[in-house]
């Protein structure tokens, strides 16, 4: 089926160590787009201009949208429910996407 992404909610502060890693802090609002072996989320923050980045599953809360509410679920089941996608489905598809995009030129 088609890939999804699922919604998470900040659990701990994380300090990017690496490039490829997201900071993110205590509360702030995530879009999940990916996973890595279940361990680590690539994830864009929802309220700020930042990412995409790597941030460890064990620091996020995935949040059901329908009622606002933790799922509750083992992060795998979350996985599943969504078909969320490898980190190399993922940047497959933004490889794909960026590929089929027309160039508008330059505005003046």
């Amino acid at each position: 089926g088609p890939l999804g992404s699922l919604y998470a909610i900040v659990l701990y502060d994380f300090k990017a160590e690496k490039a490829d890693e997201l900071t993110t802090y205590v509360g702030e609002n995530l879009f999940i787009c990916a996973h890595h072996n279940c361990e680590w989320f690539i994830a864009k923050p929802i309220g700020r201009l930042g990412g995409p980045g790597l941030v460890p599953v064990g620091f996020v809360s995935i949040i059901d949208i329908a009622t606002g509410y933790a799922t509750g679920n083992d992060v795998i089941e979350d996985i599943k429910s969504v078909n969320l996608p490898t980190v190399q489905e993922w940047k497959s598809n933004i490889a794909r996407y960026k590929a089929s995009n027309i160039s508008l030129g330059s505005v003046e």
